[in-house]
C-alpha cells in the first residue's frame, strides 16, 4: 500500500472539492433565479431548500448568503412575508457582510418605508443590480427621466441585461415615448423571453 497522503495534500484535495461543489451551487442558484423570474416562485423555493439540504455545509459563505437573499426576495415580493424575509437577510448579512446593503435589502425598505428611503440605501453602489434597482424605485416615484440616467451605462463597464431593458421600456412609456418603449421591451424579450416581468412589460 502507498504512503498516507500528507495533511497539505488532503487540505488541497478538500479545497478542490469545496470549489467544485460551490460552483455547482452557484449554477443551481442561477437556475433558481431563472425560475423565480419566470414566476415559478414555489418551484424556486423548493429548489433553494434542496440546495440547503444537500450542499449547504460545503458552500462558501457568499454562496449561502446569495441563496438566503434569493429566498428572502421571493418571500417578500410573492408571499408578502416581510418578517421571514427580514430574518433571512439578517442571516445572509452575517455570512457576507460586505455585500450589504443589496437591492433585496432596499426592496424591503421600500415596502416598509417607501421608495425614497430605499433609494438612499443604495447610494454610491454602482453595480448593475444596484443601478437597475435605483431606476425601478425612481419609476415608482414617477421620476422616469432620472431612471433613464441611472440606466445609461455609456461611461461605465456595465452591460445592460433584460431587467435594464425592461426598466428602460417602462421609463420611456412613462414619458410617452411609445416607440422607444416598444424597442426596449422587444430587446428585453430577446434576452429573457420567459421572465414574467419582461412579458408583462412587453404586453
Amino acid at each position: 500500500p502507498g504512503s498516507p497522503a500528507s495533511p497539505a495534500v488532503l487540505t488541497f484535495a478538500l479545497d478542490q472539492i469545496v470549489e467544485v461543489v460551490d460552483g455547482v451551487g452557484e449554477r443551481d442558484l442561477d437556475r433558481i433565479k431563472d425560475l423565480a423570474n419566470e414566476g415559478l416562485s414555489d418551484e424556486a423555493l423548493q429548489a433553494i431548500e434542496s440546495v440547503r439540504s444537500k450542499l449547504w455545509p460545503l458552500l462558501q459563505p457568499q454562496t449561502r448568503a446569495r441563496a438566503l437573499r434569493m429566498k428572502a426576495a421571493i418571500l417578500m415580493n410573492v408571499k408578502v412575508d416581510l418578517a421571514a424575509a427580514k430574518a433571512l437577510l439578517v442571516e445572509a448579512d452575517a455570512l457576507d457582510p460586505a455585500a450589504s446593503p443589496t437591492p433585496v435589502h432596499a426592496r424591503l425598505v421600500a415596502l416598509e418605508q417607501g421608495a425614497e428611503t430605499a433609494l438612499t440605501l443604495l447610494c454610491g453602489r454602482e453595480g448593475l443590480n444596484e443601478r437597475n434597482a435605483r431606476a425601478g424605485f425612481l419609476i415608482e416615484l414617477n421620476r422616469p427621466a432620472e431612471a433613464l440616467v441611472e440606466l445609461d451605462f455609456t461611461a461605465t463597464p456595465l452591460a445592460p441585461d433584460a431587467e435594464t431593458y425592461r426598466l428602460r421600456a417602462l421609463a420611456s412609456l412613462c414619458q410617452g415615448e411609445l416607440a422607444l418603449a416598444r424597442l426596449n421591451a422587444e430587446r428585453a424579450l430577446e434576452i429573457a423571453p420567459r421572465w414574467a416581468a419582461v412579458r408583462y412589460a412587453a404586453a
